[in-house]
C-alpha cells in the first residue's frame, strides 16, 4: 500500500521542516511505502528553497513550483495528478492539522469509503474565517443537498480511484470539496484534532470566501439561472396584477411611486441577469476548452 501526501505551499518557509518530520514519523508506521508532494503556488518567500532543501535529504519529498500563484485548490490538483499512492492525502502547510491523525484518516478509509474528511472537534481559526467557511459550506449543501450529513475539509484522505476520475474531469476555476463530492460515491468524516495556528497567518478572508461561493455557484451548478427564472416569472405576473391595479386606482401619485419602484426593482433584475448570464457563457467557453489546465508549472523535481 502506498501513500502520497499531497500539501500545498505558499509563503510557509518557518512551518515546512516541521511538517516534513512530524508526517515522516507518523507515515512510517503506516506504511513502507510513501511519497510527499509538495506544490510551492508562487510563494513570495524562500518556501521553494525550503522544499529543495528537504527534497536533497529524502528522495520521497517530491516538490513543484508553479510559476503562477493559481490558488490552493488548483494546487492541490497539480499535486494530484502527480501522485502515484493508493491512497492520497491532502494537508495544509500551516500545521493546524496534524500529521498525528492521519492513521484515523487510514483506518476510516478502509472501512469501504472513497473520500473521508478530517473534521476539526473545535476549530482554531478567527471568526472571519469560520464565517466564510459557513457561507461555503451554505453553497454546497444548496448545490449537493445529498451531501449534508458530510462535513468538509481540506484536511482528507480519498482513494486512487476517485482521484483519477477528479483529475480528469477537472476544469477550472476548480474548488475541490464540491470536485470530491461530484465524483465520489461513498463519502464520510471524522473528527480530528485541529491545533493553533503557529506559524504566521492566514491567507483567507471573507472576500476570497465570497468569490468561493460565486465559482461554487457557477461552476458547479445552475442554480442562479434556476433562480433567474422564477424571478421573472414573477416579475411578469406581478406586472399583470400592477396594469389590473392602475385601471382601478384613483390616487395618480401613489401610481407614480409605486411605478418607480417597480422599474428600479425590473432595472435591478436586468443588471443582475445580464451577470449571471455573461458568468455562465464564460463557463461554456471554459468547458469547451478541453486542454485547458489551471495551473503553469515552472519547475519540478521528483
Amino acid at each position: 500500500m502506498m501513500i502520497s501526501v499531497i500539501i500545498p505551499v505558499f509563503n510557509s518557509e518557518r512551518s515546512l521542516a516541521e511538517l516534513y518530520l512530524r508526517l515522516m514519523n507518523t507515515l512510517i508506521h503506516c506504511s513502507d511505502d510513501w511519497e510527499i508532494i509538495m506544490v510551492d503556488d508562487a510563494s513570495l518567500d524562500k518556501s521553494y528553497d525550503q522544499m529543495q532543501s528537504l527534497h536533497s535529504q529524502d528522495a520521497r519529498v517530491k516538490i513543484i513550483r508553479l510559476a503562477v500563484n493559481a490558488g490552493q485548490h488548483q494546487a492541490t490538483l497539480c499535486g494530484m495528478n502527480y501522485s502515484k499512492g493508493d491512497y492520497i492525502i491532502t494537508i495544509d502547510d500551516d500545521l493546524q492539522h496534524p500529521p498525528e491523525e492521519i492513521p484515523l484518516l487510514l483506518t476510516r478509509i478502509q472501512m469501504g469509503y472513497d473520500v473521508v474528511f478530517g473534521i476539526p472537534q473545535q476549530k482554531q481559526h478567527k471568526l472571519y474565517r469560520n464565517l466564510g467557511s459557513m457561507v461555503v459550506d451554505k453553497a454546497i449543501n444548496l448545490i449537493y443537498p445529498d451531501s449534508h450529513g458530510i462535513k468538509r475539509s481540506s484536511f482528507r484522505i480519498l482513494t486512487a480511484d476517485l482521484v483519477k476520475h477528479m483529475v480528469s474531469s477537472a476544469l477550472p476555476p476548480v474548488y475541490m470539496a464540491a470536485l470530491i463530492l461530484q465524483n465520489a460515491k461513498k463519502p464520510d468524516h471524522v473528527e480530528v484534532r485541529h491545533d493553533s495556528r503557529k506559524y504566521g497567518k492566514s491567507n483567507y478572508c471573507l472576500k476570497k470566501s465570497l468569490a468561493m461561493v460565486r465559482i461554487l455557484l457557477i461552476q458547479y451548478s445552475y442554480l442562479p439561472l434556476q433562480y433567474m427564472s422564477v424571478c421573472w416569472k414573477a416579475a411578469f405576473i406581478f406586472t399583470i396584477m400592477l396594469f389590473i391595479f392602475i385601471d382601478i386606482a384613483a390616487e395618480a401619485a401613489i401610481m407614480s411611486f409605486i411605478l418607480n419602484i417597480y422599474l428600479l426593482i425590473i432595472a435591478g433584475l436586468c443588471i443582475i441577469s445580464w451577470w449571471i448570464v455573461q458568468e455562465y457563457l464564460q463557463r461554456l467557453q471554459r468547458d469547451s476548452n478541453e486542454t485547458e489546465i489551471p495551473y503553469i508549472i515552472g519547475d519540478i523535481e521528483f
